[in-house]
């Protein structure tokens, strides 16, 4: 239940000691102790990734990665600080422009006039302006005599 972590130190001994004990049963066979050092080796595989697969068990792994990318990143925008100077303004510049056109856009369009009986509103639109008379877009303003007219 409460197991203590083991160090690589413990691991790294416990590799040696497979090893050796499978040299020795070699040599016990007949084998020389070069060649029953050099089969138990082989016959264990590969000891880095014996201890790689020991380092990343008690891990998270995607954290690990994460932490070194960052660390990565940071040590990339201290060697130049042209480009992070850059990269820190056009950054800024865009959150402050998106900040400031959701802010117009949010007042304009997105919430409802300010006026007494919003129900009783009209549009109105003409479906054949005669030419010149609008001001931006033909068919959606009026010229000033149409407004004086209609109002």
């Amino acid at each position: 239940m409460f197991r203590r972590k083991r160090t690589a130190e413990d691991f790294a001994e416990e590799i040696q000691a497979h090893v050796e004990l499978e040299a020795e049963e070699l040599r016990r066979e007949g084998l020389s102790d070069e060649d029953a050092r050099r089969n138990a080796k082989r016959k264990f595989g590969s000891v880095r990734a014996a201890q790689e697969r020991f380092y990343l068990r008690g891990r998270w792994v995607w954290l690990d990665k994460l932490l070194r990318d960052l660390k990565h990143g940071l040590r990339s925008l201290l060697e130049s600080p042209g480009f992070t100077i850059t990269a820190i303004l056009t950054l800024a510049l865009g959150v402050g422009v998106n900040t400031a056109v959701f802010s117009v856009m949010n007042a304009v369009l997105l919430r409802s006039l300010p006026v007494t009986d919003a129900d009783r509103q009209v549009y109105f639109r003409t479906s054949y302006p005669p030419r010149g008379t609008g001001t931006i877009n033909s068919t959606e303003t009026f010229s000033y005599p149409v407004y004086d007219a209609l109002r």
